[in-house]
């Protein structure tokens, strides 16, 4: 018997080894790499590492909050700050959390952050400001507990009990100031145990466990009689003890500088258990300080020491098991952060992961895929702003789209390939290989449904839809054609109506101005035919005949009617040509030359280049200017009088030119002044109003000058000049 003891003991011993070999052949860790170098490996740590209900790590740093699909990390609190204007400090954060109502607690140094990832609402708890309490230290978060619609929010001063609902504090109690340490302003809240109903609650500060009683309010503190073997920040009496559980009525936990310690809820008794039993304050209990456990099975549970690593710890026999700790070169001995296990059974720790799943999951984990970003050139989604979306809606246009996205922390994702349909373009579904990434060109107006599946083999993981709604451009909705063609309808009436009353103002115009020109006609054919100049010629024509110069009077009477019958002929005329004006000057000038005894001399000159036959112009527009350089220029000169007429072409213009070399404007003014003649000067005023009108009718645009000539200072005629546009 005692043969056979000794046998199944020593088979036993071989089981229990086997066993550990194996466990430990799985505890081989592996760095997370993340993309685009988000998280610094070395100068940071992962406080806490918290998996939400699809998959998705979230991580509590010393620099802030980020989120890990299993390509990449996002730096959260950074993406509220920039996009979503939530002033979430740049601090250390200890703990991060995701309830059920979509709310992302964020736990830190400088108070409590809540964002929800559906509404995108906004909340900072501070307890020390909120409830104006006496210590600060009750706005550093250490650890975040959700217990049904509550969530614990355990500081370094006391925990306060959080409503999910409202984010209101239901309850608080502080540890801050209690005995044995009543002047001490922290006293660090590492964990509660809530009962069923929220009514008693257990949980450890810095001089052991406590209970508090909501109903009565009360306090009660049961302190370890240890002596602290582990110097904390240079305070050896304070005792810390971590996230822990139950076994019946007795706590077990980890502790910094106890190992694993057994606290009996009913006896108020304190057990530990440490690898070291040799642990002294030269020693400072490196190897007792135990910061997190994970269950394994019923007789072990896995624990991470700050100066050994990841071992296990025998809930049976108490010993410990460590990776060999005479192996310096042993790499995951600094790996002593809060421990996590994720869906599929890997156990999670700072920025390390386990290479192969530790417990085999319950049930096959299930998968999903994540939207990570959607993008078109003038617009991005971001993370946040697809969180648990099944539809956007995009900006009109004619824009391309590209999608990002993921299956969450797969557990294989080299053997995941994808696939992808868009209705309204592809029948079938579009091989898109390990690509995490779409690009889609010119969707159609309306809803776009966009299904993406992952497979591994043939074997379907999930499935996500994605519907992308491109609204109709308004220029395209009926609303739009109808005002269009109502406002439309409304020009084009002013247009008509307006094109009409210029037709009426441009008929009244053309009538004004005809009437106008009548009356100028009239004036202008008034001067050149007025009694003096009729009984002049005739007179003049009678002293021929008394003479018996038969000739010069049959001339003379010839010149007479020519002129008279080309005024009365022109002046029903709106236009002539500048031919026929100047043959009428021609007539003209023959008459007064006879009149006045040949007492001076006219030329015409017309340049060969320039024909004055198209050339339009008002009848009777020059002549007057003759009959002025004739009786205020010429008959008061001594000596040779000249008049001179020159027609010539200058850059796509007609220049008239009548030039005398009488006395001037000036002395002729003067001369006009001192006489009581009773002839008048033809006016420029009534030949500038005839043109205007001219112009007005028939656009003929021109330019008029007159041009006082002198030389050596004294006045040697008059040159008048009027230009006119061919």
């Amino acid at each position: 018997m005692r043969y056979c003891l000794m046998l199944l003991l020593g088979f036993s011993h071989i089981m229990s080894t086997a066993q550990q070999d194996s466990l430990f052949d799985k505890l081989q860790m592996e760095r997370i790499l993340f993309r685009h170098d988000v998280l610094d490996m070395t100068n940071t740590y992962a406080q806490r590492v918290f998996e939400d209900e699809i998959g998705n790590i979230w991580i509590a740093d010393n620099t802030g909050i980020y989120v890990f699909d299993g390509y990449q990390a996002v730096d959260f609190s950074e993406m509220l700050r920039t996009n979503y204007d939530f002033a979430i400090p740049k601090v250390r954060y200890f703990a991060v959390l995701t309830d059920t109502l979509g709310n992302i607690w964020m736990g830190g140094k400088k108070g409590l952050f809540v964002f929800n990832k559906y509404t995108h609402e906004k909340t900072i708890i501070t307890p020390y400001e909120d409830l104006n309490l006496e210590y600060p230290s009750t706005n550093q978060t250490y650890h975040l507990i959700q217990h049904g619609n509550l969530v614990y929010n355990c500081t370094r001063g006391g925990f306060f009990a959080i409503n999910i609902y409202s984010k209101k504090i239901e309850f608080h109690a502080i540890t801050a100031g209690l005995p044995p340490a009543p002047l001490l302003k922290e006293s660090t809240v590492k964990v509660v145990y809530p009962d069923e109903k929220n009514e008693i609650i257990w949980g450890t500060c810095f001089y052991g466990y406590f209970r508090y009683n909501r109903l009565k309010d009360t306090m009660d503190l049961f302190s370890s009689d240890f002596k602290n073997v582990a110097h904390y920040y240079g305070l050896p009496d304070k005792q810390f003890f971590y996230d822990g559980f139950f076994r019946g009525d007795t706590i077990i936990c980890p502790s910094y500088g106890h190992g694993m310690v057994y606290f009996d809820t009913l006896n108020k008794t304190y057990q530990h258990y440490i690898w070291d039993g040799t642990g002294t304050q030269d020693s400072l209990g490196k190897y007792e300080r135990i910061k997190s456990f994970l269950p394994y099975d019923n007789s072990q549970i896995i624990i991470n020491t700050e100066s050994l690593g990841i071992g296990t710890f025998n809930l049976i026999d108490h010993n410990y098991t460590y990776h060999d700790p005479q192996d310096n070169a042993y790499p995951f001995r600094q790996i002593y952060m809060d421990m996590s296990y994720d869906r599929h059974g890997r156990i999670w720790v700072d920025k390390w992961r386990s290479k192969a799943p530790i417990l085999p999951p319950k049930r096959e984990a299930a998968h999903f895929i994540n939207i990570s970003k959607v993008a078109t050139p003038r617009e991005v989604f971001d993370q946040v702003s697809l969180f648990h979306k099944d539809s956007l809606s995009l900006k009109p246009g004619k824009e391309d789209i590209s999608i990002d996205y993921t299956i969450i922390n797969a557990l294989h994702p080299k053997e995941i390939t994808y696939d992808y349909q868009l209705s309204n373009k592809h029948a079938d579904w579009q091989q898109n290989g390990n690509k995490r990434s779409i690009e889609l060109s010119q969707l159609s107006n309306g809803s776009n449904i966009l299904l993406i599946r992952a497979r591994r083999g043939k074997e379907l993981l999930a499935q996500k839809r994605l519907v992308l709604f491109k609204p109709t451009p308004f220029f395209h909705q009926p609303w739009f054609l109808i005002s269009c063609a109502i406002a439309l309808f409304i020009l084009l009436f002013f247009l008509i109506r307006r094109y009409i009353q210029n037709i009426r103002n441009t008929e009244q115009q053309k009538a004004a101005n005809h009437q106008q020109l009548l009356g100028l006609e009239a004036k202008a054919l008034k001067n050149q035919m007025n009694p003096h100049f009729i009984f002049n010629s005739l007179n003049s024509i009678k002293s021929l005949i008394q003479e018996s110069d038969d000739e010069n009077a049959i001339h003379y009477l010839n010149q007479f009617s020519k002129f008279v019958r080309k005024v009365l002929s022109y002046s029903e005329q709106k236009q002539i040509s500048l031919e026929e004006e100047i043959e009428m000057c021609r007539h003209y000038l023959e008459i007064e030359k006879l009149r006045f005894d040949q007492s001076f001399k006219f030329s015409i000159d017309i340049t060969t280049n320039t024909d004055i036959s198209f050339m339009k112009v008002p009848p009777l527009i020059l002549q007057p200017f003759l009959e002025n350089a004739i009786w205020h220029g010429l008959l008061h000169k001594e000596g040779e009088r000249i008049l001179s007429i020159q027609v010539c072409t200058e850059d796509n213009k007609v220049k008239c030119i009548i030039e005398d070399n009488g006395i001037g404007r000036k002395k002729a003014q003067q001369l006009k002044s001192q006489t009581t003649s009773a002839r008048k000067s033809f006016g420029t005023q009534l030949i500038l109003d005839r043109l205007k009108v001219s112009q007005e009718m028939y656009q003929n645009n021109f330019n008029l000058t007159i041009i006082d000539l002198e030389v050596d200072g004294e006045a040697s005629g008059t040159r008048v000049e009027l230009i006119m546009e061919i």
